[in-house]
């Protein structure tokens, strides 16, 4: 390859991973200041819950274990009630996606800083010959 092919693709590399850097730092900055809402990779499904005037579901305890069943379950549920009460709706899913997120924005840094490095070897070593 010619000096002049080398140092221009070695230009190309260098702006296409500080390319990718920018992007991956823009997009962050507008996921973290609610410009943009984060990408949903987790998400909770609605529950159906049954009106308490339903037969649905209720049944009649024959047993003494049947009623100890009932019971943890009702208290199951209250303390899931109360649990959903504490925390909005979509919060663990938010901090999952938000994980998520910089896991990968991380990854495109990582990747560009290596794609810019390889880009900058390649000038020296053009200005070299």
């Amino acid at each position: 390859m010619t000096p002049n092919f080398n140092k221009i693709f070695a230009w190309i590399i260098l702006v296409a991973g500080l390319g990718i850097i920018c992007w991956a730092i823009l997009s962050s900055y507008n996921f973290f200041t609610a410009k943009e809402p984060f990408p949903q990779i987790f998400e909770i499904e609605e529950e159906k819950e049954i009106s308490p005037g339903s037969k649905e579901g209720i049944s009649i305890p024959s047993t003494q274990k049947e009623l100890q069943q009932q019971a943890q379950e009702q208290v199951q549920e209250q303390f899931m009630g109360e649990f959903k009460k504490m925390l909005p709706k979509n919060t663990i899913p938010g901090l999952l996606n938000m994980t998520c997120w910089l896991a990968f924005a991380s990854f495109l840094v990582f990747a560009g800083a290596q794609i810019s490095g390889l880009g900058i070897r390649l000038l020296k070593s053009s200005c070299n010959s």
